[in-house]
């Protein structure tokens, strides 16, 4: 039993029912909340779920290479509604509807409307029938094994618009939806899936980024389709295999996988390749595109704009004990990511110039975006703990290191759950690192956050 609990965390099924649950296989934030109140007998099933979190920040005052200006609060607020609807209309056919509404707040401003935005992260209908099926609408696509990392995850980039935690599993959950059409053929042992995304929007400036807007500047951008397949080639291997094309791009390939080594341990991996530019020159042509800086503006550094066939890999394990406790190490390589030569390069131009620096920061910006590492090789672990030493207490860990110049990001999160409705959770989260490092040269020191949910 405990083989088959750890290998549902990190796999997941082929089938149409589990195609848009990858998360929920894998243990996240969401899953350590308790279940929500039981939805009303019929055909509609919901889950809301209402937050109030507010944090105190800890900034640096000193950095090499300054940021751009921004807000600094030493206080803020967030209030959240979460809401998902299902509604079975009979004959096959069904509709799904996920929104979340946040309202931020900082120390020293009234709150007001202006604090709103709203992530509309699906609303799609769906017909089965059989061993077939059809989506249309907005749907977030999700693929992929890894949880720090995923490199077959093409729909990813640009989807986030509320960082609401830095828990990848809670960021790959909370993000626009693309607008798309996606049918599915389903046989014994495996699975194929195309999913097809037109072009919505084509606005050089940059995204639309107003409380209520629809982001269909970020998500349908342009024309992209995606083909996967997966089969059961042996026991607990299911290998899926993707074809990733977009307009004026050179097709991506895919590859992910997994398999059990023992009750207590499982591998896994996924990895994609094609010809792109590096992350250095993506970034700067689309800062170009949007009008963030000059259309002819000349990069601060010597760099190779040309596309080459560039590979993304994430390579993990999986080990789970008999007291609850499931703990996932990962290694990350993005090829097209800088180099410590490329950090230390940027680091020297950012210092002499803030036409540099701002470029310096520019590249950086565009890796949170792409939701990518920002350098070639990167660690990443993640511990999840449920019911410890106290019932109903569970305890989160994650990290983001640097191997290279030994900085990192790490964040621990404590939830309680007082009823079967309602949980306190409190998390602590900090960069760490020299000034010149990768984290340490983060402008955000330290943060803490408490939590407080009702789930209705």
């Amino acid at each position: 039993m405990r083989r088959l609990a750890l290998l549902l965390a990190c796999l997941p099924l082929a089938a149409h029912a589990t195609e848009d649950a990858d998360l929920d296989l894998i243990p996240s934030a969401a899953d350590e909340a308790p279940a929500t109140a039981p939805a009303a007998e019929g055909p509609w099933r919901h889950k809301l779920v209402l937050e109030l979190a507010p944090q105190a920040h800890a900034w640096r005052d000193d950095m090499d290479v300054p940021p751009p200006p921004g807000p600094r609060p030493d206080y803020s607020n967030r209030a959240s509604l979460d809401a998902r609807i299902e509604a079975q209309l009979g004959d096959g056919f069904s509709l799904t509807l996920a929104d979340r509404l946040d309202h931020f707040s900082r120390e020293g401003e009234t709150p007001d409307l202006d604090g709103l935005r709203n992530t509309l992260k699906e609303a799609y209908a769906t017909w089965s029938g059989g061993d077939r099926y059809a989506d249309l609408g907005r749907i977030n696509l999700r693929n992929g094994v890894a949880l720090g990392f995923n490199p077959v995850d093409w729909f990813k980039q640009g989807a986030v618009v509320t960082r609401i935690s830095e828990d990848p599993t809670v960021l790959r959950e909370n993000r626009l939806g693309t607008v798309m059409m996606r049918g599915q053929a389903v046989w014994e042992g495996g699975a194929a899936t195309l999913a097809l995304a037109p072009q919505l929007r084509e606005d050089p400036g940059r995204p639309d980024d107003s409380g209520f807007a629809l982001g269909l500047d970020r998500t349908n951008r342009s024309d992209r389709a995606l083909f996967k397949l997966s089969q059961t080639l042996a026991e607990d291997f299911a290998p899926e295999a993707y074809l990733f094309l977009e307009d004026g791009e050179a097709p991506q390939f895919g590859l992910s996988i997994g398999r059990t080594l023992a009750d207590w341990l499982v591998a896994y991996g996924e990895w994609s390749g094609g010809r792109r530019p590096s992350l250095a020159a993506r970034a700067l042509a689309e800062a170009r595109r949007t009008g963030t800086l000059p259309a002819f503006a000349p990069a601060a550094l010597p760099i190779d704009g040309a596309s080459a066939f560039r590979s993304q890999l994430a390579l993990g394990l999986a080990a789970t004990t008999d007291f609850n406790l499931t703990i996932n190490l990962e290694w990350h390589f993005n090829q097209g990511g800088l180099s410590g030569a490329d950090w230390d390069a940027w680091q020297r131009a950012g210092r002499a110039s803030p036409a540099a620096g701002r470029q310096f920061w520019l590249v950086r910006s565009h890796a949170v975006e792409a939701q990518e590492p920002l350098f070639r090789h990167s660690l990443f672990l993640r511990a999840v703990w449920s019911d410890a030493l106290l019932d109903d207490l569970d305890l989160t860990a994650l990290a983001r290191v640097n191997p290279g110049d030994g900085s990192f990001f790490a964040q621990m999160e404590t939830a309680y759950h007082l009823t079967g409705d309602t949980s306190v959770a409190l998390t602590v989260g900090g960069n760490v690192g020299a000034g010149d490092s990768e984290f340490g040269g983060l402008a955000q020191e330290r943060m803490v956050q408490v939590k407080l949910a009702r789930y209705f």
